[in-house]
């Protein structure tokens, strides 16, 4: 497998040198060649579960990354956004109740939200509670 990596690193630097059908073609190459070895494991209980995730048509969906340059490789990004959730969660150790578990799902939903779309959360929220206390339309996120 790290020569599966290896080869996968090589193709990825030369694209721009690859036409698109040699490019993807070295791709489909080194998925088959992890496939290979990760649906033979050695004998070990850890390995031999790696290899049932990769039995089937399901394995396909693994490796979306290969063929479609929008997707990442790796889920950096995602992990980047539910950053502040994660802190927020260590720093507050959680909640006890229901009420505040609805809370701080809808107030993390609307903080991710507000930084996809470039908005202030402090003006969000302050034009949400107005309109409710008016009895005006709410802002969208949407």
């Amino acid at each position: 497998m790290v020569t599966e990596f290896k080869s996968y690193k090589i193709v990825l630097h030369r694209r721009d040198k690859l036409t698109e059908t040699g490019f993807a073609r070295g791709m489909a190459q080194i998925k088959r060649g992890f496939l290979r070895q990760v649906r033979r494991p050695p004998d070990h209980k850890l390995a031999q579960k790696l290899a049932r995730r990769f039995k089937g048509n399901l394995a396909e969906t693994y490796f979306g990354f290969l063929a479609d340059p929008q997707v990442e490789p790796t889920n950096n990004g995602t992990e980047r956004e539910i950053r502040h959730t994660v802190i927020d969660r260590r720093i507050t150790q959680g909640t006890r109740g229901d009420a505040g578990l609805r809370w701080c799902e809808r107030i993390w939903t609307t903080i991710a939200t507000c930084k996809k779309q470039n908005q202030n959360v402090f003006e969000f929220v302050y034009n949400s509670l107005i309109a409710h206390w008016t009895n005006n339309s709410y802002p969208e996120l949407l």
